[in-house]
């Protein structure tokens, strides 16, 4: 099958998770694109069709949004994204799979154990998270699960929960893209594959948009 029908595929159904629940499309998408594609190929190319469907997302989500919980988070992801950016450009592609599929099954069993953790409000805890969150999203486009850690042990309520990470993964899928860009021995390489999965796959990707 086809490369780019694959990546079609994979995507749609990511954003598909993403717009229901407001976060996992990467860490459904991310493991399966690895399969068949470069790190460094399939990274980049998925944060341009998740760039420009979050903020479809977002425009239905503004109203639930609380922007007071996203300031540390986001000044965090600031530090953390050209880090992870500049490790998915140098860091050695068995290390970035390894990596990728360590995030996929700690955070998955997490979940599935139900595993309790309590937190307390913090702005300097939040700076960290978000430092961590952009790291791992600069690098393997999975910067869900320290947010989503953060958000499940203070209680956040479930809409306005959802509301704020699609913001907070709209802001941070912009910056990503940015630091692809500054790194230009990443897309010199691979621009041609990046470029032309871009665009044959950000129509593909609207049926995962649901308002």
């Amino acid at each position: 099958m086809n490369g780019i029908f694959l990546f079609a595929i994979i995507s749609s159904l990511g954003m598909l998770i993403q717009s229901l629940v407001g976060f996992a499309g990467s860490l459904f998408a991310i493991p399966l694109f690895i399969l068949f594609l470069e790190p460094r190929e399939a990274i980049p190319a998925y944060n341009l069709v998740m760039l420009f469907t979050n903020l479809l997302l977002i425009i239905e989500a503004r109203p639930h949004t609380q922007w007071k919980k996203l300031n540390r988070l986001l000044l965090g992801a600031s530090f953390g994204v050209p880090l992870g950016a500049y490790g998915l450009a140098h860091f050695p592609t068995a290390g970035l799979r390894i990596i990728i599929n360590a995030i996929t099954i700690i955070f998955g069993l997490t979940l599935l154990c139900k595993v309790e953790i309590k937190l307390r409000e913090s702005d300097l805890l939040n700076l960290y998270v978000g430092f961590l969150s952009g790291l791992l999203g600069g690098s393997t486009s999975e910067s869900g699960p320290p947010v989503v850690i953060l958000g499940l042990a203070r209680d956040w309520e479930k809409e306005p929960f959802r509301a704020t990470l699609l913001t907070y993964f709209f802001f941070l899928t912009l910056m990503a893209n940015l630091f692809f860009l500054c790194f230009r021995s990443l897309l010199e390489k691979k621009s041609g594959v990046i470029w032309d999965s871009f665009d044959t796959n950000l129509p593909d990707c609207d049926p995962g948009y649901i308002p």
